[in-house]
């Protein structure tokens, strides 16, 4: 365990092994959680890309031959739900 020093502007500076260990970089950013016991957790943010709607929109593309209408889909979603439910699964 590593005890820190709060400075007159609020930092406080992590050893060098701990930063190692979270693999930091000048500039990364670092959740802090509060605990019930009264402590706190810091902890390096799992990174993950950012995604727009654009990136999403065509994800599904080629990916069928099949091109329904909304209608049609009610359809098949219906249809399904009876199936099954005469089977006994719903």
């Amino acid at each position: 365990m590593q005890t820190v020093k709060l400075t007159a502007d609020g930092h406080v500076q992590l050893q060098e092994d701990y930063i190692r260990y979270l693999n930091l970089s000048v500039g990364d950013e670092m959740e802090i959680t509060k605990l019930a016991d009264g402590s706190i957790r810091l902890s390096k943010p799992i990174s993950q890309p950012k995604k727009t709607l654009a990136d999403f929109a065509g994800c599904l593309k080629d990916k069928t031959e099949v091109r329904l209408t909304i209608d049609e889909l009610q359809n098949a979603i219906a249809n399904s739900a009876t199936n099954a439910s005469m089977q006994g699964l719903i």
